[in-house]
């Protein structure tokens, strides 16, 4: 099968969603060529350290595919415009096409004249109410909020509702998104009959890159200076004022006065950047600081080795892909309770949900965690973990979620049903 990913950004080192998608098609054996811009996200100048180089335009081979980049115009909000990729990917002439973040509006004239395109078309929406969150106090939240509905309205509103009219399906990232996107689009029997072709594709890792390695764990806790005894609780984040790190760094050490072996380990530090210098200053400040491990941005690889070095994950505010990917490690999750994460832990054994904002219930659950985990090491054990492991890998691998969306490409008229998660 020719498979088109078209995407704005592209960087396939890292876990977003394209690369690993790409690779997994790679790997069932077809020809897949993604279709992206040369220019790298805004948030990745939190991540220039692994970015030093131009992305190169045209066509270049890569693990067996072809990632055709194009000069794009890259406007706020994420908009990038770029026609020629359009006509493209049609003289491509793809079996099956995947826009994905299709208001990106790149790639966005494939859907003027479906006709053109060959092939099962899929686009993705990415949004979800998550995003609102904001670190601004009111009444600056409220008016950001309204200058951000005013907008999408304005200007991703009929793209939206083009492109689901257009593809035969839309994959929806988060449980919440379907529903965030279609009651800014659409209403009564209209709304009933797009949400037909919406449905939940979610986030999800590299089972390659992302597995439990009790080699690894040992490796990792032995170069951090991380004993045996000790327990650690995880947070990777890029690390922004939404994020509100504050929060963290007060709930680890509320938890770590009364939990004497627990440490708190947080990736996606940039040192230099505003927020993380804020951060490491309550760190340093906050009278634990040796218990806390602070780390850079790194590579997937080294990603899971620590992963697979903690004992459990806290993720208390924000959606990001690092959630899936800590879960491929057998990692042991504490989520808050909110709708864009309400898929992921489906069995006790995976972790457990907190009231969202009631970060009183989220200490407590860190300290009756670590104390949990302090008591049995079994917790931690490579038993345990790859128990968990399986159960994600059948939901969120890349190899699971690319072989329904080839069986959705298919047997178009039923996508939705192939393509079905729970």
């Amino acid at each position: 099968m020719k498979i088109a990913l078209v995407t704005a950004y592209a960087l396939p080192e890292q876990g977003y969603q394209d690369g690993p998608l790409y690779r997994s098609l790679i790997k069932q054996g077809h020809q897949v060529r993604m279709f992206c811009s040369s220019l790298y996200p805004k948030w990745a100048k939190q991540m220039r350290d692994l970015y030093d180089k131009p992305l190169v335009e045209g066509i270049t081979q890569l693990d067996g595919g072809q990632i055709h980049r194009f000069a794009s115009r890259q406007l706020p909000r994420d908009i990038i415009l770029c026609p020629a990729v359009a006509k493209a990917v049609r003289e491509f002439k793809p079996d099956m096409t995947y826009l994905n973040c299709v208001n990106t509006f790149f790639g966005s004239e494939l859907l003027s004249d479906r006709s053109l395109l060959s092939g099962v078309l899929f686009i993705s929406f990415a949004e979800h109410s998550n995003q609102l969150k904001t670190a601004l106090s009111w009444p600056v939240s409220y008016i950001r909020k309204v200058l951000l509905g005013t907008a999408f309205f304005l200007i991703k509103r009929p793209l939206s509702r083009k492109g689901i009219e257009a593809s035969d399906a839309a994959l929806c990232l988060t449980p919440d998104t379907a529903d965030f996107i279609l009651k800014r689009i659409s209403h009564g029997r209209k709304r009933e009959e797009l949400r037909k072709k919406c449905v939940l594709f979610p986030l999800g890792f590299d089972s390659n890159i992302f597995y439990p390695s009790e080699k690894a764990r040992q490796l990792q806790r032995q170069q951090l200076g991380i004993r045996d005894d000790e327990i650690v609780c995880l947070y990777s984040c890029k690390i922004t004022p939404r994020k509100r790190l504050d929060i963290w760094v007060a709930a680890m050490v509320a938890s770590m006065q009364k939990v004497k072996k627990l440490r708190a380990m947080l990736v996606g530090m940039h040192y230099g950047d505003t927020e993380s210098d804020r951060t490491q200053a309550m760190i340093e400040q906050s009278g634990f600081k040796d218990r806390f491990i602070c780390l850079p941005f790194v590579s997937q690889e080294k990603l899971a080795a620590l992963y697979n070095a903690a004992d459990f994950g806290a993720w208390y505010r924000m959606v990001s892909v690092s959630i899936q990917q800590a879960m491929g490690t057998g990692l042991y999750m504490l989520l808050f309770d909110n709708p864009v994460v309400s898929h992921l832990i489906v069995d006790p054994k995976l972790g457990c949900y907190f009231e969202e904002g009631n970060f009183n219930q989220f200490e407590e659950l860190v300290v009756k965690t670590a104390e949990a985990f302090a008591k049995d090491p079994e917790l931690s054990g490579q038993r345990i973990r790859s128990e968990r492991a399986e159960i994600n890998q059948r939901r969120f691998s890349y190899d699971a979620l690319t072989k329904r969306l080839v069986a959705a490409a298919k047997d178009p008229v039923n996508a939705a049903a192939h393509l079905s998660f729970k």
